[in-house]
């Protein structure tokens, strides 16, 4: 239990002796009255966002010539105005290569995912699956096999950050997954959120890279 689910416990056990106290006569006295408490005002337990990965999954690198691991991204593969966002970027699709990835890999996705964003469940960037395993790259040209989903901004493809201005720097999760599937029978307007339970269960391995951004 952590200390705030303990504080919260206390109180409201504090409050409900009180309560049944007065209701019984004991130790009430008229001219007193019980403060209301305000448990918005009590500390709040941070949100956190599980991972799709299984910790059984084996890891390879993935590197970007376009993106440095924990640096900002380029003006370039931020979000445009024409993706719903007031920013000057291009929605240019970054370059992503990666490593050798375990030998029971059948196929491979691609996703970015802001872990950050202000809807209490984060928000995917671009999703792609069935890229066959001997790919190494993804970028503007994708294999034929693979399948474009659909992010949450209700786009076929990629749409760069656009964290909204003065909050903290948001950090862009993009994963390529190693699959033990050859297909993923899922349509291209399938929610992210769908697409990710489905590649749960066939993750044998992974390669990040976070990059930032801020406004």
């Amino acid at each position: 239990m952590t200390i705030s689910s303990a504080l919260r416990i206390l109180v409201m056990s504090i409050a409900a002796l009180a309560s049944a106290s007065c209701a019984n006569g004991v130790g009430a006295t008229p001219s007193r009255s019980v403060a209301p408490i305000d448990l918005a005002a009590l500390p709040q337990e941070s949100l956190t966002v599980q991972s799709m990965i299984p910790a059984t999954a084996v890891e390879f690198p993935v590197t970007s010539p376009d993106l440095a691991n924990g640096k900002s991204f380029p003006i370039s593969e931020m979000a445009g105005p024409s993706n719903h966002c007031s920013g000057a970027g291009a929605d240019q699709v970054p370059r992503i290569r990666w490593g050798s990835p375990p030998v029971r890999t059948k196929s491979l996705a691609v996703t970015m995912f802001d872990p950050d964003a202000a809807s209490g469940s984060g928000l995917w960037h671009w999703i792609v699956w069935n890229i066959p395993p001997t790919a190494t790259s993804v970028g503007d040209r994708l294999p034929p096999a693979a399948v474009v989903g659909i992010n949450d901004m209700n786009i076929h493809g990629y749409v760069g950050p656009c964290p909204p201005p003065g909050d903290a720097a948001h950090h862009y999760r993009i994963s390529v997954l190693a699959l033990d599937t050859s297909e993923l029978a899922m349509p291209d307007d399938a929610r992210p959120v769908q697409v990710g339970l489905m590649m749960h269960a066939h993750i044998v391995g992974f390669g990040q890279l976070t990059a930032t951004a801020q406004r």
